[in-house]
């Protein structure tokens, strides 16, 4: 219920108790004051008569009692009755005395007899309603023991009270009407206040700070004191909510921008936020909040952290590993959350050392690589010169043999130490490129020149599905290198009558390339022509792929061909005369030029290397 209507009621109810009470007590008051003003006027009355009695019985005699009080009570018009000392009635205007029993047990003739004006109201069977008694003594008549009483019905008490009991009911129905009205305007008046405040406090919970609608002036100091307490509140919580606001905008930008993965759990274990690098390193949805962390990261050691880190208030430091191609790396650091020294929660904190992990483990391959690799012609070359100097020179046959086994591996370990500068020059990131706009097809021709002697020993053959008007900007040197090496390493691993086919694609979305689902289509030369034009289709971005028909690459390596040093077929590899570095340059090149390069590989069937270049 509404207060409006509370305090109407409230109102409502106290003037009716009021009035209710006042008009019990009226009735009662007045009919007292009736009964009262009868009895003062029977006792006048009494008196009156008793004086006339006396003067008709101053012989003494009362043999006449019913004569006489049939003649006061037709002048007194009521009921007038004689009675002796002894109670014995001896004249009464209403009935014979003869049938009346003795009325010495009445109080008003108790009274009487005393001296006293006797009076009372009692029901009286003979006339069967309530009647008002006044019995007074009549002096010197019976030796002072006659007792004359006079009887009313009081029912015109009744009528007299019952016409002024209507009036007071029509007054109060008069007075119940404006005490509606005048609680009805009050309540209003005292709860309108309290209604706007209600809507203020409403807004405020609604989280609308802005200027609060007009609120009714309060009638009393305590809603003043509580608008004003509502105004300041408001004023506050704006400011506080701001700051929050702006706290929590902060702390989402710089949790958003850690590139370590961040997950906070609550006393329970239970996840309640993570950050974005943790929801892109365990491929997570946002939705993370209420679910436990064995479901977001499935590895026993960090539920085991968190769960620890719980348990105390140390710092946890655990390494994981999460399977799949490629292979990653954590370092996890599990910090409590401390309040008044009682753990109330847990972070963790993903350093993701993937990248630290696979250059350490590529350090360690180079090193032992390039000790392995130039261990071997050293070897060979030192083994030969021992050989000459215990007296091999005296065979001319056997030192010839010895010198060109000398001369084969200093060349090889040239060609060692040439890649080894070339990859460490890419790799210093000081490579300052000489970018031009250059025809495509001249590059490619020119490779192909490079490696023609080495297809025709092996009887390969190298076909150009290039247009020749396709232009690139580019470093024409270094992406001339590049096109050689991947070029030679595909005919080292193209048995022979094998075929080299060099072939481009086309997309503006760079997502594609690699993918196979690009393809050059015979009307390219009018496109690109028309390109170079302006005319609409524009091509973006171009792919070139060296695709063999050689031995093939296991799924499990291609990942890993662009690595220094990595070799699928060590040995025959060795015997081919590489060093194992071609791949990883030609790497390094296209990535000085800001793109990629990609491998497809099937076994037995062939092999495709490619790179992308951007169209000007």
């Amino acid at each position: 219920m509404r207060l409006h209507w509370k305090l109407m009621l409230i109102y409502t109810s106290v003037v009716v108790i009021v009035m209710a009470s006042v008009h019990v007590y009226l009735d009662r008051a007045l009919r007292g004051f009736l009964v009262s003003q009868l009895v003062e006027t029977l006792t006048k009355e009494g008196r009156l008569a008793a004086s006339y009695l006396l003067a008709k019985m101053s012989d003494g005699s009362i043999e006449s009692g019913d004569a006489l009080a049939n003649h006061v009570a037709r002048q007194l018009e009521v009921r007038a009755t004689i009675i002796d000392g002894k109670g014995t009635v001896r004249g009464d205007s209403k009935v014979p005395s003869a049938n009346l029993e003795n009325q010495a047990d009445r109080p008003e003739i108790m009274q009487a007899l005393n001296g006293q004006v006797g009076r009372s109201l009692r029901y009286s069977e003979t006339l069967e309603q309530e009647v008002l008694y006044v019995a007074i003594l009549v002096p010197g008549a019976g030796e002072g023991k006659i007792v004359l009483r006079l009887a009313m019905p009081i029912n015109t008490v009744g009528q007299v009270q019952n016409r002024i009991s209507r009036v007071i009911w029509v007054g109060s129905g008069l007075g119940l009407s404006l005490a509606l009205l005048l609680s009805y305007t009050i309540s209003r008046f005292v709860s309108r206040p309290i209604g706007d405040l209600t809507k203020v406090a409403r807004s405020v919970a609604a989280g609308d700070f802005g200027d609060f609608a007009k609120v009714s002036k309060p009638l009393s100091f305590e809603l003043r004191e509580l608008a004003e307490a509502l105004h300041s509140m408001r004023r506050q919580i704006r400011e506080r909510i701001g700051q929050i606001s702006v706290e929590k905008s902060r702390l989402e930008a710089i949790l958003g921008s850690i590139a370590e993965g961040i997950l906070v759990a609550d006393h329970s274990g239970y996840v309640l936020m993570t950050n974005q690098a943790f929801d892109r390193l365990f491929s997570v949805t946002p939705h993370t909040e209420g679910r436990l962390p064995a479901e977001l990261v499935q590895n026993s050691n960090i539920e085991d952290a968190i769960k620890e880190t719980l348990a105390g208030t140390r710092v946890v430091t655990k390494s994981m590993t999460v399977p799949g191609v490629p292979e990653r790396h954590f370092d996890v650091h599990v910090a409590p959350i401390l309040q008044n020294e009682a753990v109330i929660g847990v972070v963790a904190i993903f350093y993701d050392i993937t990248e630290i992990t696979q250059l350490e483990r590529i350090r360690k391959d180079f090193v032992a690589n390039v000790s392995h690799e130039l261990r071997t012609p050293l070897t060979a070359i030192r083994g030969c010169a021992d050989t000459l100097a215990e007296g091999a020179l005296t065979d001319p046959e056997a030192a010839t043999r010895f010198v060109q086994t000398i001369v084969s591996n200093a060349e090889r370990l040239q060609l060692l130490l040439e890649d080894l500068l070339d990859l460490s020059r890419l790799e210093s990131g000081k490579l300052s490129l000489e970018l031009e706009l250059c025809k495509f097809y001249q590059i490619l021709q020119h490779g192909v020149e490079s490696v023609g002697h080495a297809a025709e020993k092996k009887g390969i053959s190298i076909s150009l599905d290039i247009p020749t008007v396709l232009k690139v900007r580019c470093d024409r040197k270094l992406i001339e290198q590049a096109v050689i090496n991947l070029l030679d390493n595909a005919i080292k691993y193209t048995p022979e009558d094998g075929n080299i086919r060099i072939s481009i694609l086309l997309n503006e979305d760079e997502t594609q390339i690699g993918k196979g689902s690009m393809s050059y289509s015979p009307g390219l030369e009018d496109r690109l022509e028309a390109d170079l034009d302006g005319v609409e289709e524009p091509v973006n971005k171009v792919a070139v792929e060296v695709t063999d028909t050689g031995i093939g690459i296991p799924l499990e390596d291609l990942p890993r061909v662009f690595e220094r040093f990595y070799r699928v077929d060590k040995a025959r590899s060795r015997q081919m005369g590489g060093t194992g570095l071609g791949l990883s340059i030609v790497r390094h090149i296209v990535e000085a030029h800001g793109e990629r390069v990609y491998a497809r590989s099937e076994l037995g069937v062939g092999s495709t290397f490619g790179f992308t270049l951007p169209v000007p």
